[in-house]
């Protein structure tokens, strides 16, 4: 429709509608029912295995920062968002089009295995937004926006020449972003996939437009969970009573074998197809009785080689397999049943106690799964996800619109600090496809929804301390198989490192020895003169540690003394440090009284650090000071005060204790260590 306006008016149909909120369908667990899955990845790229951050087809990037998501190929589609995570925000317009590109976009690569008119067409599946379709022909550096060749609005054609490659990119009018089917069509015929038409928006059996003609459906066999059934669409079993279905726009002029089935209890039910005749396009349809038998207007789920639905005890379902555009043939098909109250399947005894292993029982909260074995920074185990300890109760999160309908291991995290935690999945079984979902809890346990992070191997996110977080190991499309997983966790950078503390010594009591103060007047010493200074260079509050440097000041001052060494108050060990509390030691420093170094032997200091990480305290200091080289008066040891040989050295050591110093931010920063 072009842009002929500043502002462009996206038209959704009622049709249009369905398809959307099938989408949303989708992602709210229901595993595809109702969802255009003949829009697919091509079969031949890996993203029909891998979401589409696994897929990195060619690793070709431009300036602007395009990444292909996909390769595609004649005949194939693919339903997307340009607000999922793998989508990028780099192109703002495009050398073809003076059109505003602003939004999102997602980007896929084709190669023209034939000369020919190529078509990639785009259908909106959201109101309120405005999506186009650019083509860019590679010239040796990958997707360039500045080597645009094609454009529309709805649809871009192009001349393609053989071997070379073009990127087909949806990206979004003044910002805007959302659900689209993507389809790609070539003029020599060749489709490359199923159903090579472009997807249309089906119509909504509720919103007052029409759909397709009922059919009355001629049942054949009935079926029970984890049946197999091999049959034919052209021989004696089949008719050809039905020629489309309510819940969705394709095509279904082939003739069709229906199958009844009834759920004996609450369940999540899988009809797929496999060994499908080569050459013909066999889609999966599923009705539900509502009184009126088997009918097509009561179609409830549909799919290309699959199909799910959850199903109500007593109701009695009937799987159609119906061919698209009058094609016909042989396949097997298979029933698979999940409890949803156990996740199990419902012909397994054999699964493990719920409880007992992580993710294997659900939550009491609908659509919840239950928290599996608690996890701590520095965690590595194995898993298997298929085992007895796994689940099977959630295809979608939150956070992404990858598929996760493979069964899952759970897993709790308690962070003691805040700060970025990384969980990675170092290995997988060969051809399995395993991602990661981290979940916070909002006081209703495990819910899919509360989903905050994703990623395909690795996954990190800012963790709150305090606050508990599941970690998923969920397969992408049904898989499932053995894994590794670690856990590392970084804590964010305490205020107070990278600060000095000066300590204020008139803050400062001396419980022992009590007359310390008086003694070093007679000799011209007042301790405010000769503040102590700290610095912490690091702290980690997950592994509850510190690291701490100690100086003297310049007289008079809270400035690093230069010249003089500083002390490491954490040479052989950290120290120990929880929800601001510090403690170093015990170890050998030194202090500056007048012009002499005291050595203090078997040292500990204790002290608070502000919120803020400006002010240090309650600090305590206690150790044994070599008082030598103060040269107090005769007597002062046999009447003053209680001295003993020092624990190192020869020198004569008084036991030292001060209590409640106070200790305040410098604002010079960190201590310059000097040997």
């Amino acid at each position: 429709m072009g842009h002929l306006f500043p502002l462009r008016f996206a038209f959704l149909s009622s049709t249009g509608l369905l398809l959307a909120l099938s989408l949303l369908l989708a992602g709210c667990g229901f595993d595809g029912v109702g969802s255009p899955s003949d829009v697919e990845l091509p079969a031949d790229s890996p993203a029909d295995q891998a979401p589409a951050d696994d897929l990195d087809p060619a690793d070709e990037q431009d300036a602007a920062g395009l990444v292909p998501v996909g390769q595609l190929a004649c005949g194939d589609r693919f339903n997307g968002d340009t607000g999922a995570a793998q989508a990028t925000n780099r192109v703002a317009t495009y050398s073809c089009s003076g059109w505003d590109a602003t939004g999102p976009e997602m980007t896929f690569a084709y190669v023209a295995e034939v000369a020919g008119q190529v078509t990639a067409s785009i259908a909106e599946l959201a109101t309120e937004q405005d999506l186009d379709v650019y083509v860019l022909e590679d010239r040796g550096v990958g997707p360039d926006d500045g080597n645009c060749v094609g454009y529309g609005d709805a649809a871009a054609t192009w001349d393609a020449t053989a071997g070379s490659t073009y990127y087909v990119v949806v990206d979004g009018y003044l910002g805007s972003m959302g659900l689209f089917s993507l389809a790609l069509e070539c003029s020599d015929g060749d489709s490359g996939g199923h159903d090579p038409e472009p997807p249309a928006p089906g119509p909504d059996p509720g919103d007052g437009t029409p759909g397709p003609a009922a059919g009355t459906c001629a049942t054949s066999t009935s079926l029970a969970c984890s049946d197999t059934v091999s049959a034919d669409t052209t021989g004696a079993d089949a008719s050809a009573a039905i020629d489309g279905y309510s819940c969705s726009s394709w095509d279904a002029s082939g003739p069709e074998i229906v199958y009844s089935f009834e759920a004996t209890e609450a369940c999540q039910v899988t009809a797929a197809l496999e060994s499908i005749a080569t050459g013909q396009d066999l889609d999966v349809y599923v009705m539900e009785n509502v009184g009126s038998g088997c009918a097509s207007d009561q179609c409830i789920a549909f799919g290309n080689t699959s199909t799910s639905w959850q199903a109500v005890t007593g109701t009695t379902y009937y799987i159609a397999v119906d061919g698209y555009q009058g094609d016909a043939g042989s396949f097997t098909l298979e029933l698979g049943c999940s409890n949803t109250a156990s996740g199990d399947d419902d012909d397994d005894s054999s699964q493990g106690t719920p409880g007992s292993t992580p993710g294997s029982t659900p939550g009491s909260t609908p659509g919840s799964l239950s928290p599996g074995s608690a996890l701590s920074c520095g965690t590595s185990l194995n898993g298997t996800t298929g085992s007895s300890s796994s689940v099977s109760l959630s295809n979608n999160y939150g956070c992404s619109s990858w598929d996760a309908s493979g069964p899952e291991d759970v897993y709790s995290f308690v962070p003691a600090s805040a700060g970025d935690v990384t969980v990675t999945l170092p290995w997988m079984q060969p051809g399995q496809d395993l991602d990661l979902y981290i979940l916070e809890d909002q006081g209703n346990g495990i819910v899919p929804s509360t989903c905050s992070a994703f990623g395909d191997s690795t996954v990190t996110f800012s963790a709150i301390a305090g606050q508990t977080y599941y970690i998923v190991v969920d397969g992408y499309y049904g898989a499932a198989g053995s894994y590794s997983l670690e856990l590392d966790c970084a804590s964010a950078t305490e205020p107070f490192v990278g600060r000095t503390h000066c300590l204020d010594w008139n803050s400062v009591f001396i419980s022992n020895p009590a007359g310390i103060g008086g003694l070093l007047n007679t000799v011209g010493i007042d301790l405010a003169d000769y503040p102590i200074l700290l610095s912490a260079t690091a702290a980690d509050a997950n592994a509850g540690t510190i690291s701490m440097l100690s100086a003297a000041a310049q007289v008079g001052t809270c400035n690093q003394a230069p010249g003089l060494s500083t002390w490491d108050l954490t040479p052989s060990q950290p120290g120990s440090y929880s929800a601001g509390h510090f403690a170093v030691g015990p170890v050998d420093m030194g202090i500056s009284l007048g012009t002499s170094v005291l050595d203090l032997y078997d040292v500990t200091i204790e002290g608070d650090f502000s919120a803020d990480g400006t002010t240090i305290t309650n600090g305590t200091l206690d150790g044994e000071l070599d008082i030598d080289p103060l040269n107090l008066p005769w007597g002062t040891c046999m009447f003053a005060l209680s001295c003993h040989n020092c624990p190192s050295g020869s020198g004569t050591c008084i036991t030292l204790s001060a209590e409640q110093a106070v200790l305040n931010d410098t604002g010079l920063g960190a201590l310059t260590p000097v040997p």
